[in-house]
């Protein structure tokens, strides 16, 4: 089963352009492949394009960060002229490369998260006209610990579901060192109290 990125990106600019933006990220579903969209986003390419032709140009279908994205544009109705919000999961990695080139094909800024639990990364990125301003890199607990100290420990918890140990414990958390030190042992203490509930 293939694992899923979560990623959610905010454009900021021309309306004119946001505008243009939308109405190719309408299109998504007519496309078959994932490089096909990318290179109709940026004006390099149509839809129908054959599964050939992209082989011809294309030595992996991962060309533009991943093979699928899977987002509803419906869900960020608030969206104004000057900003445009798109959110949902790819193929395992974030379509990094193709954010940054919209940013350069249309003179756009955007700001883009991306977390992916499985493989634990997660990263913050931004972009402009010129590419990359701007890329942190992280595993996916330092990202919910940042978004949401009460999220990083219910996730993190499943790690830990078992352990009685606080030496162990305090061990483990060693790894995890992005993390306040009264964080670190709020989670051990609650680790500990909700073991022994358990299996008492």
């Amino acid at each position: 089963m293939a694992n899923n990125c979560w990623n959610y990106v905010t454009f900021n600019g021309n309306a004119a352009a946001l505008k243009k933006l939308r109405n190719k990220f309408k299109e998504y579903d007519k496309t078959n492949y994932f490089v096909e969209f990318g290179d109709f986003v940026l004006d390099k390419g149509k839809i129908g394009v054959t599964q050939e032709e992209l082989e011809k140009k294309y030595k992996d279908f991962y060309y533009y960060g991943t093979r699928w994205w899977d987002f509803n544009l419906n869900d960020y109705p608030c969206d104004d002229e000057e900003t445009f919000t798109v959110a949902g999961d790819s193929a395992w990695s974030p379509p990094v490369r193709l954010v940054k080139q919209i940013c350069q094909h249309y003179s756009l800024t955007a700001e883009m998260e991306y977390e992916e639990c499985g493989e634990d990364f997660a990263g913050i990125a931004k972009f402009d006209k010129h590419g990359t301003t701007e890329h942190q890199e992280m595993t996916y607990h330092e990202y919910r610990y940042h978004d949401d100290i009460s999220s990083w420990m219910d996730n993190l918890y499943y790690n830990f579901e078992d352990e009685t140990d606080r030496e162990e414990l305090e061990h483990a958390m060693k790894e995890h060192d992005y993390a306040d030190k009264k964080d670190i042992k709020e989670f051990i203490d609650m680790v500990l109290e909700t073991n022994s509930v358990v299996n008492s």
